[in-house]
């Protein structure tokens, strides 16, 4: 095996590459088999797959941050658009009529980005004064009557 092969951690290499870091931590695996190495791999590359955001703690995060630091974290310029509306308060939770709880509803990055991009959508078809909420109802709505359960 070629000492000085990334086999995990490409992206965060390419990023201190890019920012012009000279040093950046590693683990000596030196210890796998080729196998093993493949499989570690592709299981780092899963745990992206399978882990999810809490979008308003990312926004918090993000929210400082220059723009060219953004896109190098990996996210869409669309994505770090949505991220940052959360950041200036510009999706906020509207207050039930009925004072009852909210329910938590945790999605992934991909289903985030997806929901911002629909409610955007419908914003833009049924003009400039539907909320994001008002959207998401419609998004819902229509999908129900559409027979999708």
């Amino acid at each position: 095996m070629a000492r000085g092969l990334v086999f995990a951690g490409n992206g965060t290499l390419q990023a201190a590459d890019m920012e012009g870091w000279e040093e950046i931590a590693a683990v000596d695996a030196s210890d796998l088999t080729e196998a093993g190495l493949r499989a570690y791999a592709i299981a780092d590359n899963q745990t992206g797959d399978l882990a999810e955001w809490d979008p308003e703690a990312l926004a918090k995060a993000m929210g400082p941050m220059p723009d060219d630091l953004k896109l190098a974290t990996g996210f869409s310029e669309e994505e770090t658009r949505a991220i940052a509306d959360l950041a200036f308060g510009k999706s906020q939770t509207a207050e039930p009529k009925d004072k009852g709880e909210f329910a938590t509803i945790k999605v992934t990055r991909e289903q985030y980005v997806i929901i911002k991009g629909a409610s955007a959508l419908v914003q833009k078809r049924e003009g400039p004064d539907i909320s994001e909420g008002r959207a998401l109802e419609l998004i819902c709505a229509d999908f129900m009557a559409n027979g999708q359960s």
